[in-house]
């Protein structure tokens, strides 16, 4: 089911949390008109490293040096 799809059958679309009427919470985060969070987009962004896995060091040793470490790792 797409957006369109699920709006036109529910009606509304789940906005996340509901935290309206908390007055502690109203102050840490962004709310919308009817007490729902605004969601903060950032982009995330990794080392490098984290795009690869470590190869386990006994594979490492198996290979006779035909395998290397991972950059980072």
């Amino acid at each position: 089911m797409n957006y369109a799809e699920a709006k036109a059958e529910l009606g509304t679309i789940n906005r996340g949390a509901y935290l309206g009427g908390v007055a502690d919470l109203d102050e840490a985060f962004n709310l919308d008109a009817n007490g729902y969070v605004i969601p903060v987009s950032k982009q995330r962004i990794f080392d490098k490293k984290y795009y690869l896995c470590p190869i386990p060091s006994n594979q490492i040793t198996l290979s006779k040096g035909g395998t290397k470490q991972n950059p980072g790792w």
